[in-house]
């Protein structure tokens, strides 16, 4: 699995080096560099695969020890932030309890022009209303929540997860702060995005 992967991020990397070396645009510079940079880390992860080196990395192995493919992602991503590439003052790992994150995050008055939430299910309305009560959302921000069919369970809410997703979105439905639009793409995606006037 491992050569697999690396295989496929050379050849992903490789690329992304041609098209930054024949692109005129320098609008686009930016953004291949950083898109290379993301490359390079997972290149870095597979060269050190099973073999953490940094403190993160260790403490990524260690949390996520029965979750493989959450620690392969994650640690690939710290490869991506280490000194020396674009992403290091832009890209941080928060490891723990998502609420926990979140609060830390009010408390260092943070906000964001885009959320991803892709969490346990039961906590998605607790995330949701932390989110918006503490205005972590921008003015103009949105935010998308995966699995929100979660398997056509929401809709008959037929187990613990469809019934606390089928609570999040009625409490969304009726939300005044935002629109949203459940969008029937693989598991569902819930987008929601703020009102700008409020």
């Amino acid at each position: 699995m491992a050569y697999g992967f690396g295989h496929s991020a050379e050849i992903v990397s490789n690329m992304l080096l041609e098209i930054r070396r024949l692109n005129k645009d320098e609008k686009l510079h930016g953004l291949i560099s950083e898109c290379c940079d993301i490359a390079n880390g997972q290149m870095k992860y597979i060269d050190d695969c099973g073999f953490p080196e940094t403190e993160l990395q260790a403490k990524i192995a260690k949390d996520t020890e029965s979750d493989e493919q959450t620690a392969l992602r994650l640690v690939m991503l710290s490869g991506a932030t280490e000194a020396g590439t674009n992403l290091e003052s832009k890209i941080r790992i928060m490891m723990g309890p998502a609420m926990e994150s979140l609060v830390q995050l009010k408390e260092e008055g943070k906000k964001f022009d885009f959320v991803f939430i892709d969490a346990d299910k039961q906590g998605y309305l607790n995330y949701y209303k932390y989110i918006m009560d503490n205005n972590l959302l921008g003015a103009n921000g949105a935010i998308a929540c995966d699995n929100a069919l979660w398997y056509a369970k929401t809709y008959n809410q037929s187990d613990t997860n469809g019934k606390a997703l089928h609570e999040f979105i009625e409490f969304v439905k009726k939300d005044e702060r935002v629109y949203q639009i459940l969008l029937p793409i693989r598991d569902g995606i819930l987008l929601i995005k703020r009102k700008v006037n409020l």
